[in-house]
């Protein structure tokens, strides 16, 4: 599940919308040891060209 996440995430990168909504999406069906795989990686992959999102998208999930 979370290779698949991943590869939605990558296909659907360019429209920021998109790309949170499904990142919320992934967060809410993975296990908690593959959500926190799923923000190593973005962080690897895609911190660059969609920091603000993905910080507001795991504060908000923190909360």
């Amino acid at each position: 599940m979370l290779d698949h996440q991943k590869i939605i995430l990558q296909n659907v990168m360019n429209d920021t919308q998109l790309f949170e909504k499904e990142l919320m999406k992934s967060i809410r069906w993975l296990e908690a040891e593959d959500v926190q795989k799923l923000k190593n990686w973005l962080q690897t992959n895609l911190w660059r060209s969609h920091k603000e999102i993905i910080q507001r998208v795991f504060e908000r999930t923190a909360a």
